[in-house]
């Protein structure tokens, strides 16, 4: 599967990693670091026996991305986990960019069903290479989502009823570990929601992420750091997060996030238009997902993505770009 990927996408691949490359860069001056991309990629290969000691079936997949592609595994590691390979080398940057999800359950959905899913916010160069992918593994469930090219498991769902996102918070305590999409192809392999869930709070992780993750009763919420793990408790029938740590457990690590980036009120909103559109239908929550000040579009990001899953039909919704009406495709696994 990942040499598939890798020479289906083999140029898209290069870009990807090319152009993660060069954001570390830009990053790194405004930090006022002079680094060149040589002595980057050389912070790059203490991640690898990491990785593999991680995940067999994963590391496989994502070492067969860079064969197709016919590129290096370090320059593959910072094409998928930019981010948290930002957070180690450029040493804890305020977070920028955008993502807003939500999870929703009975009683407030019209149907009894529950829901989750988010925008995907991130540097606007990466929005041509967005895609929707069916995985079917001869080990594990089959798996749908949405990644960018040469990438693993960004968001999505498999066929036995797990979905998993995430949005981006950064910690203080960023190190040489596994990225989040690594730990989100995982988690995806699994089949029921506490293994799902253990294979990010177990793992050795690079950085710190909110992941939602939920089977067709229940929803769980992780804020997590490198080093430290807490299961947030729920709002309400609708919760909604962003980029800020909310847990009141993890002390001077949390960094907060860029005024631009309006963390707080973008989930804030979200819960509001859910609260508004209740009982939630699809169209309800995509609406909300559209809403004036969901989406991002700003200097430093844009929204390049947005996906709403229903677990227990095993079905999906996803936009290329920011949702709008007519914007939504619609996947059953």
């Amino acid at each position: 599967m990942g040499r598939a990927q890798g020479e289906h996408w083999r140029e898209a691949v290069q870009e990807v990693c090319e152009a993660r490359l060069a954001s570390t860069l830009r990053w790194a001056r405004l930090k006022g670091r002079s680094l060149s991309r040589t002595q980057l990629l050389g912070y790059l290969p203490p991640f690898l026996p990491v990785h593999q000691a991680y995940d067999a079936d994963v590391w496989e997949e994502f070492a067969g991305i860079a064969e197709g592609a016919g590129v290096g595994l370090p320059e593959l590691l910072i094409g998928n986990g930019y981010t948290d390979v930002r957070d180690v080398v450029v040493e804890a940057f305020p977070t920028t960019e955008g993502c807003t999800t939500f999870t929703a359950l009975p009683p407030a959905t019209a149907d009894g069903r529950l829901y989750v899913g988010q925008t995907w916010d991130m540097d606007s160069s990466m929005l041509p290479y967005v895609y929707l992918c069916t995985r079917r593994p001869d080990r594990g469930p089959a798996t749908v989502g949405v990644t960018t090219c040469g990438c693993l498991s960004l968001m999505g769902l498999n066929e036995a009823g797990i979905a998993v996102g995430n949005s981006n918070i950064t910690p203080r305590d960023a190190r040489v570990g596994v990225i989040y999409l690594a730990l989100i192809h995982r988690a995806l392999a699994q089949r029921t929601l506490d293994n799902a869930v253990l294979s990010i709070t177990a793992a050795e992780r690079a950085s710190g992420h909110h992941y939602y993750l939920a089977d067709a009763q229940r929803a769980v919420h992780l804020e997590t750091t490198a080093t430290r793990c807490d299961e947030l408790d729920r709002d309400g029938a609708c919760h909604a997060q962003s980029n800020d740590y909310r847990s009141p457990h993890f002390g001077e690590l949390p960094v907060p996030p860029t005024p631009e980036g309006r963390s707080i009120e973008r989930r804030c909103q979200l819960a509001a238009e859910l609260a508004a559109r209740s009982p939630l239908t699809v169209g309800g929550l995509q609406a909300a997902l559209a809403a004036p000040g969901i989406p991002v579009s700003n200097a430093l990001a844009a929204t390049c993505a947005s996906i709403i899953m229903d677990p227990a039909a095993r079905q999906l919704w996803a936009t290329h770009g920011a949702p709008a009406a007519d914007a939504w495709q619609q996947v059953t696994l």
